[in-house]
């Protein structure tokens, strides 16, 4: 015979039946899930130690500290009084021509450089970007520049575009700079 219960009982019952029911429907998704997850790392891990073994494997060399002085003669509205200072870079060749430089300008401002460098042709071309605080004069600068260096002397040609906001009136303004670059000394 058929256990009577109170609607009340019956329904408690039934929900509680539920609930364990959907307890463990939840918990084999669950362990389903972690266990695909673990799969996915695993195979990731050993992509990223395959990949690494792998690139790693090429010649990365560090090439030492190069500097360059440089001078600015042209800018947006035409020939200015040059502009000039060292920059100092920290080479590093990735292989197959391209090379990474970290760097900034020896006058101990707080300037710092980025770039890329790849051989094209006869020109060693430099993508440099940076920012520069000038605190004496109340502004921020991020600056983006190409150099076109010769192979052989290392010297060329160089443009750059500036952005610079100034703190003190919140203005925001962008020029245009362009000029040579000769290879020199590290100070």
């Amino acid at each position: 015979m058929a256990k009577s219960c109170s609607f009340r009982q019956c329904i408690l019952s039934q929900i509680s039946t539920f609930r364990h029911r959907s307890n463990n429907h939840q918990r084999e998704v669950f362990m389903k899930a972690s266990a695909m997850v673990k799969v996915i790392l695993v195979i990731a891990l050993m992509g990223m130690i395959c990949g690494l073994s792998v690139s790693t494997a090429g010649a990365i060399e560090y090439l030492g500290e190069f500097c360059w002085s440089f001078t600015y003669n042209e800018n947006t509205a035409g020939e200015i009084t040059p502009v000039t200072g060292v920059s100092k870079y920290g080479i590093t060749n990735t292989g197959g021509g391209y090379y990474l430089l970290q760097g900034k300008g020896t006058d101990d401002s707080t300037a710092g450089f980025f770039a890329s460098a790849v051989i094209d042709g006869n020109h060693l071309v430099i993508t440099a970007y940076g920012t520069y605080e000038n605190t004496e004069l109340n502004n921020r600068q991020t600056r983006i520049s190409q150099w076109k260096l010769d192979l052989v002397t290392l010297n060329g040609t160089v443009w750059r575009t500036v952005t610079r906001f100034d703190t003190t009136t919140r203005n925001l303004n962008e020029y245009y700079n362009a000029g040579t670059v000769t290879w020199v000394k590290c100070p």
